[in-house]
């Protein structure tokens, strides 16, 4: 595992934080990512696989939203 990623887990922070904050770091890192994969994609030209990863990067705003609602219903907080 990433050792930001494990300081998360290690720190004195409620476990519901935790999780929010574990949740974050791998989605955000997913992100990147998958956007630096479309930059890629477009320089080579190769549409098929751009448009695969534009839609999973959709995904992965759309859950992060998802969970951001849950959290804020669930704690009356948005997500740091």
């Amino acid at each position: 595992m990433h050792k930001d990623f494990e300081a998360i887990l290690a720190s004195d922070l409620p476990e519901v934080e935790k999780v929010a904050r574990a949740y974050q770091w791998i989605i955000t890192d997913q992100m990147a990512y998958s956007r630096n994969e479309i930059e890629l994609l477009k320089a080579l030209g190769d549409q098929e696989n751009l448009v695969k990863e534009q839609i999973k990067l959709g995904m992965f705003e759309y859950t992060a939203g998802i969970f951001a609602f849950c959290y804020q219903q669930a704690t009356g907080r948005k997500l740091p």
